[in-house]
């Protein structure tokens, strides 16, 4: 059916041709003489051409985007290979191997203290003392879901003492006090702290479930000037 198409339109251009030949003759008789050795002339172009060549162009147009797209991110997106994923301004950073309690291995990545407030989307807190952030990597090595809870997780200052996370401060860092998560899941997370503004944090002790052995991941002496 498309070839049939095809062969009528290019009858019918045919044809225009000629009725244009035989209305330029003189009263309307063909002179074949006067045409004789005359070069046709050529058929207006089809649209078909052009419109393949723009169809080209935009095609490049759009793989030249793409290209350029994908190395832009290739050259900013995260590498994933990195040890030390999610490291903000002003943290220091934690180069310790990751430990094991129960089902969980964990990983601190780094920590920042001294600051003396912090906001969320709805509210801000004020230190009592200084607030210390701990950026810590969970990894369920169970092929069961798992409940991690946060008010487990101790701060261990230079005194001995030892902190749980602030309620307060992880309600408004939009950090859950339960983290569920799935078999052979990976999260990384925040706990919020509000220590005592002269003491210093000297590690973090960390278990799986109350039940669990805990296990200490020691925090490097770093200074910060109290914001």
């Amino acid at each position: 059916m498309g070839e049939e198409t095809d062969d009528r339109t290019a009858d019918t251009s045919t044809g225009d041709t000629g009725t244009a030949d035989i209305g330029s003759s003189d009263g309307g008789t063909r002179d074949d003489g006067a045409h004789a050795d005359a070069s046709p002339e050529p058929a207006p172009p089809s649209g078909r051409p052009r419109r393949r060549l723009l169809a080209a162009t935009a095609a490049l147009g759009l793989l030249a985007g793409a290209a350029t797209a994908a190395g832009v991110a290739a050259a900013t997106w995260p590498d994933h290979k990195s040890e030390v994923p999610y490291v903000y301004k002003g943290d220091a950073v934690v180069d310790s191997a990751p430990v094991r309690t129960g089902f969980l291995e964990v990983r601190v990545t780094a920590y920042h203290c001294g600051m003396a407030f912090t906001t969320g989307t709805h509210a801000e807190y004020y230190a009592r003392g200084q607030i210390c952030r701990v950026g810590v990597r969970l990894d369920n090595q169970q092929l069961v879901t798992a409940n991690i809870d946060s008010r487990i997780q101790k701060i261990v200052l230079d005194d001995g003492s030892e902190l749980t996370p602030d309620d307060v401060v992880m309600q408004i860092k939009r950090q859950q006090q339960v983290q569920q998560m799935g078999a052979r899941n990976i999260v990384v997370l925040s706990y919020w702290f509000d220590i005592p503004r002269d003491r210093r944090p000297v590690a973090v002790r960390v278990r799986a479930t109350e039940e669990s052995v805990p296990a200490e991941i020691a925090l490097p002496a770093h200074t910060w000037e109290t914001q």
